[in-house]
């Protein structure tokens, strides 16, 4: 597992030693667990900056697949998706209190650096609700990392802005499209919170989450099936061990992750509250196996 690890680590997959030490982290687990703890390494997904951009551009760019009339040559798809792209405004989902730091702050300038979007056509939602009241936008794509619940979509598309104006009660007086692109999705965002506004919204993302990517699922791929009866209780000691939350997924640093989905994901700027803690928590002396910002 080491050897896999030092070669992602050589080929600038992972970054350097001090952000990423999977030796340490392992001295975490007691001699009986290292094979489950090495399972658990394994399943670690990070996703360094250069493989972000691509799937970023791929996200949008898929959009194209359903703007444009497959019927036409290649030539006039190309043209419509340039007329579609110079029609439509960027934005991202925002918490209740918007702050700088919100990743959709990082992603919404990939537009412009990587796909050449004009700064007019990349702004906050407030400013998107405007542009499709006047017109001067007929699109509006919404651009984040991950989704894993779909509160902050949610509550996005109806909170209030400006005027009282929303994107929910805009999209039932005003003509336009919407698409939300994430890099990841899971199934259970769509299935529970963005419900209601799929009729309104088209969801594509890079890559879509179901219960196989989740630690704790029957259906995990992470585990093979003789070790799958004990990674709950194996997690688990060790989360109580340096005192995460058991909170049933309510708090953002529930020992299952957020709303128990137990995904493993990490980012070069963050890990989703979606991805267990102890990929990442300093609680108690606990060495992490990815450090942000180090």
């Amino acid at each position: 597992m080491l050897t896999k690890c030092n070669f992602f680590a050589t080929n600038q997959v992972w970054p350097r030693k001090t952000r990423m030490n999977p030796d340490g982290w392992l001295k975490n687990f007691d001699a009986a667990d290292r094979r489950l703890a090495c399972q658990l390494l394994n399943s670690f997904l990070y996703y360094p900056t250069d493989m972000i951009d691509r799937m970023f551009v791929s996200a949008v760019q898929g959009l194209s697949r359903i703007v444009t009339s497959k019927t036409t040559c290649l030539a006039d798809r190309r043209r419509q998706w340039a007329r579609f792209l110079d029609s439509a405004v960027f934005t991202f989902p925002t918490g209740e209190q918007p702050f700088a730091g919100d990743s959709g702050h990082l992603y919404v300038r990939r537009a412009r650096n990587l796909m050449s979007i004009d700064e007019e056509q990349i702004v906050p939602p407030e400013q998107a609700i405007e542009q499709l009241v006047n017109g001067t936008a007929k699109h509006v794509i919404f651009v984040d990392d991950f989704v894993g619940t779909g509160q902050q979509f949610f509550k996005t598309w109806h909170r209030k802005y400006q005027n009282d104006r929303s994107f929910q009660s805009v999209s039932k007086t005003n003509e336009f499209t919407a698409y939300y692109c994430p890099l990841f999705c899971t199934k259970f965002a769509v299935e529970d919170q963005l419900l209601d506004v799929t009729d309104r919204v088209q969801i594509q993302p890079t890559h879509w989450l179901d219960e196989r990517q989740s630690l704790f699922s029957a259906e995990s791929i992470w585990w093979p099936e003789t070790m799958k009866p004990e990674v709950h209780d194996f997690i688990f000691r060790y989360s109580m061990r340096i005192g995460l939350p058991d909170s049933g997924g309510t708090q953002v640093r529930d020992w299952q992750g957020y709303n128990q989905l137990g995904l493993t994901i990490g980012f070069p700027d963050c890990v989703p509250d979606a991805t267990i803690p102890l990929f990442d928590t300093t609680m108690n002396g606990w060495q992490p196996l990815w450090r942000q910002g180090a």
